[in-house]
């Protein structure tokens, strides 16, 4: 009985961590965006908080109902090899590390993943680019709806955060 009991916390405790570490921050008709409150990252002249000028991120992307059965169509009619195509349909979600420059309103996606619902990688949908350029928050996009979100998370909850150097 002991051991189950210590079972059960173990499991409890690891989805309470889980659930905790993502924070949800915005949504398009598509995609719900979470922030990884753990790995916050200041970047700048001090790194602190007064003085945020880079915020380095992970952000997990995940697919809606309706965002899935959009993209199983646009995979319906991209006359892709099926074994691509079966591993696109089971996408789960997509983990992007990102960097925000708050005062220009700029961001950069320097590497990004495709997962599926058990964590597992999709093979062969790493795209790495540390020396991608920025690229301007354009209003009313997807970059917005998370630049905004991100920026929204980090004025409400300073005094939770650690700045890294």
């Amino acid at each position: 009985m002991l051991a189950l009991c210590c079972l059960f916390f173990i499991v409890m405790t690891n989805i309470v961590f889980a659930v905790d570490r993502w924070q949800w921050i915005a949504a398009n008709d598509s995609v719900d965006f979470f922030i990884d409150i753990n790995t916050i990252k200041f970047t700048g002249a001090d790194s602190t908080h007064s003085n945020q000028n880079k915020i380095c991120i992970w952000i997990k992307s995940q697919a809606t109902t309706e965002g899935k059965q959009a993209l199983t169509k646009v995979l319906q009619d991209s006359g892709l090899d099926e074994d691509i195509m079966s591993d696109l349909k089971n996408v789960s979600y997509r983990m992007s590390y990102v960097e925000c420059d708050v005062e220009k309103r700029q961001m950069r996606t320097v590497f990004s993943q495709l997962f599926h619902a058990d964590a597992t990688p999709i093979e062969n949908t790493i795209k790495k680019t540390p020396d991608a350029e920025w690229s301007p928050i354009i209003p009313d996009t997807r970059s917005e709806i998370i630049f905004n979100g991100i920026q929204n998370y980090v004025s409400n909850h300073s005094d939770l955060l650690t700045p890294h150097i």
